[in-house]
């Protein structure tokens, strides 16, 4: 194999790894990654999203690459992969890093530690993004009271920032009063920041 379709084969192996770290640098990561870290998450989860394409192409009793690699130990050159190969194993990574990103955000591993008691911890993560990424539906609409602008905002959460030194907040359908409770102006959206703890956020839903 040649050095050109050597380069070509190993790309096309990592091909998945990368769209699936790419994923976690984008909507998991907390922190930036490093190159060295997004290889490594390239590389782990490039070989999980091969093991799972493998358990699809014996469901249909398909050969897959690396087995016809593994079946020939004798030979020097590397898997070869497939415009099917990358396809499958490519919306296998798709599938796996929506599972993945879900999983992370909602903390999946943190509630069932602490469905079962084993844990009353709720993630690495400060209690801001613990609570807007709650699937409750109390957390959508809130009342904001900004003690040093002397004004509460009232309306719906479209995105809020992740931990940070900065919270953020995007609303919708926003009923601006003053501390008074005075109703001062309506605004179809609003962007609000602050600093940690210059906020008081309330949670006026009731699920009935």
């Amino acid at each position: 194999m040649n050095l050109d379709i050597t380069v070509l084969q190993i790309g096309l192996i990592f091909f998945p790894g990368i769209i699936w770290a790419s994923i976690h640098r984008r909507f998991v990561a907390r922190e930036a990654t490093g190159s060295f870290d997004f290889l490594v998450l390239c590389f782990v989860f490039g070989i999980v999203s091969y093991i799972v394409s493998f358990v699809v192409y014996s469901a249909f009793d398909e050969i897959h690459p690396f087995q016809r690699f593994f079946e020939s130990p004798s030979t020097v050159d590397l898997p070869f992969v497939s415009i099917q190969d990358l396809v499958i194993s490519t919306i296998v990574a798709l599938l796996l890093a929506l599972m993945w990103t879900y999983a992370s955000n909602y903390k999946i591993d943190v509630r069932i530690m602490r469905f079962i008691k084993a844990s009353k911890s709720y993630g690495d993560e400060d209690l801001w993004d613990y609570t807007f990424n709650s699937p409750k539906p109390y957390v959508e609409y809130v009342h904001v009271r900004d003690f040093n602008r002397k004004l509460i905002y009232c309306g719906w959460v479209d995105a809020f920032s992740g931990s940070g030194k900065l919270r953020e907040l995007l609303l919708r359908d926003v009923i601006v009063y003053g501390l008074d409770a005075e109703e001062l102006y309506r605004v179809p959206s609003l962007y609000v920041s602050s600093e940690p703890g210059q906020w008081q956020v309330d949670f006026p839903y009731e699920d009935d």
